[in-house]
């Protein structure tokens, strides 16, 4: 669907827009321009608060976000895999918000970026308030729609597809959710739904109440959370979210792996090479 817009520009600029157009509809130069003028500056959050040594792989002597996924050199990390799937959306900035040793870490093995185009920022975390809370510190820099991430997923399946459905149905807030069968209720949150709308959101149920799973990935609006108090986790706030019929779901096409273990990293590096992934690295 097109909406008319009317505008004035400079002069000088109409005879480039001109130029550029080749003949062509002023309108299609326009649109491409904003679109990519807003891609670059759309803003995902990369969740990696808590304290340091909760996110701490002692059997692989790294951070969750920064495990090997892969047994060759090269392969990509859970952050690098998050940040390409962030490039594949159309997004060009990325918050990282994480305690600072794990900011460092991230740092330390990528730069201040941009990886895959996307550029990095860090916010540290000094107080540890919940997976929500962590959220709260991201609110402020994160704009009025963001793409959000765990930053212990591993992603098989693209989020350009999540972002472009959140944005044309309006939602609040869209989760990506899986309907696969590689998940154990017991160890993930589910959900139940109808049509888009998820109508219970379980953080941890005692029985097998659905079989959707829910990722930790997805795009909001600020003022989805207007009034909420930002602590605790984020999970809690997505069942107020679904009591309030505000929360969506996306059923994602591909897989995820949560990697807390080396037997995580090796679940993903068995998807990476089913589904090969290019992040354009």
């Amino acid at each position: 669907m097109k909406t008319r817009l009317s505008v004035s520009i400079d002069s000088r600029l109409a005879s480039r827009l001109d130029s550029a157009s080749a003949g062509g509809s002023r309108s299609a130069v326009v649109e491409r321009a904003l679109g990519a003028f807003l891609s670059a500056n759309a803003t995902g959050v990369i969740l990696a608060g808590g304290p340091a040594r909760n996110l701490f792989v002692g059997e692989v002597g790294q951070y969750r976000p920064l495990v090997q996924i892969g047994k060759e050199d090269g392969k990509e990390t859970p952050v690098q895999n998050i940040l390409g799937r962030f490039a594949q959306a159309g997004i060009g900035r990325a918050l990282v918000v994480g305690s600072r040793e794990v900011n460092a870490a991230i740092f330390s093995r990528l730069g201040g970026g941009p990886v895959s185009g996307v550029s990095l920022e860090f916010i540290e975390e000094k107080e540890h308030g919940g997976s929500l809370h962590t959220l709260s510190l991201a609110l402020p820099r994160a704009g009025s729609e963001f793409a959000f991430a765990a930053c212990d997923h591993y992603l098989g399946f693209s989020l350009r597809e999540l972002r472009e459905f959140h944005e044309r149905a309006g939602n609040p807030l869209t989760l990506g959710v899986y309907a696969g069968t590689a998940f154990e209720w017991s160890k993930t949150s589910v959900v139940r739904m109808q049509g888009s709308i998820i109508e219970k959101y379980w953080e941890r149920p005692q029985k097998p109440e659905s079989h959707i799973v829910s990722t930790m990935a997805g795009f909001a609006n600020a003022d989805a959370f207007y009034g909420m108090k930002m602590e605790g986790s984020i999970e809690a706030a997505f069942e107020k979210l679904a009591g309030r019929g505000m929360l969506h779901g996306f059923i994602v096409q591909g897989d995820f792996v949560n990697i807390h273990s080396r037997r995580d990293a090796e679940t993903a590096g068995r998807l990476l090479h089913r589904q090969p992934l290019d992040f354009g690295h």
